[in-house]
């Protein structure tokens, strides 16, 4: 039972250790940095935040970049237009399948 105990206790020892040293940071700044400065967004000319860049678009792509106006000020589907989604996207899926033979 002590050997569970003093096993238990170094445990929480270390863990608490491990806690301590990671809360202080590391003593440098990252590099590119000078100690005291703040991180300062990129914006293009015109002011707007810079998002040039590397985006990942294979789970994105039809995602569409903009709101069509059809919506309105809507932020629900009927279940008539959700229903119409659904099927459409069932016929989506089999028509991409079609290629392939499993």
């Amino acid at each position: 039972m002590r050997q569970i105990r003093a096993a238990a206790l170094a445990a929480a020892a270390v863990a608490g250790l491990v806690l301590v040293v990671q809360a202080q940071g590391p003593a440098t700044p990252p590099a590119g940095r000078a100690s005291g400065q703040t991180y300062r967004v990129p914006r293009t000319p015109w002011g707007d935040p810079d998002l040039e860049g590397q985006w990942p678009g294979s789970r994105s792509a039809a995602i569409p970049l903009q709101r069509p106006e059809s919506f309105g000020t809507r932020d629900t589907l009927t279940d008539g237009e959700f229903a119409e989604r659904q099927s459409q996207s069932a016929r989506q899926k089999d028509q991409d399948l079609a290629d392939f033979d499993f």
